[in-house]
């Protein structure tokens, strides 16, 4: 596993976005303005680190040009390092950042997004010690999120009202 661009702090908030990288899913959202993110990644009392994993698909020329702007971006000096793309993504790693990372990145273009099991991912398996009232609020909601109320509510909010159903 290679980190591009790493000088990461685990006592530092980690946001990741670590999915299949493909236009609709807007993994350089973050990116649009870089003069703020620079500000917050080099903020000298609370900086933030974002960890970009993951790949496109063979025939995805856009997801492939976005994973390019990404490794460009966290070889910028600009970024103090707190910036990286990690090679490699696999079912290891992606366990190692489901228990490391504080805030996962989920902007699809509305409502392109299929189920959004990947922000589900840290109710399930827990965020870093010391987010313990927050893992307690999360108990609390977890199961109001899953894919059965997901389909349910896309089918009677979105799929419905596009059929002239609603």
């Amino acid at each position: 596993m290679i980190a591009y661009g790493a000088l990461l702090d685990p006592q530092v908030l980690t946001v990741a976005f670590a999915r299949r990288f493909t236009g609709y899913k807007r993994p350089d959202l973050i990116l649009y303005d870089p003069e703020r993110l620079k500000q917050l990644v080099t903020d000298p009392l609370r900086p933030i680190q974002v960890i970009f994993a993951g790949e496109a698909h063979p025939d995805d020329t856009e997801g492939k040009r976005l994973i390019q702007t990404i490794f460009h971006v966290a070889q910028d000096p600009r970024f103090a390092g707190r910036i990286a793309f990690v090679e490699d993504y696999d079912q290891e790693l992606a366990g190692y950042m489901v228990h490391g990372v504080d805030v996962w990145l989920n902007n699809p273009v509305p409502p392109m997004e299929a189920s959004g099991t990947s922000g589900m991912k840290v109710s399930v398996n827990g965020v870093p010690h010391g987010f313990v009232q927050v893992m307690k609020a999360i108990q609390t909601v977890a199961p109001a999120f899953g894919a059965q109320r997901m389909v349910k509510e896309y089918a009677n909010r979105f799929y419905a009202h596009a059929l002239g159903l609603a």
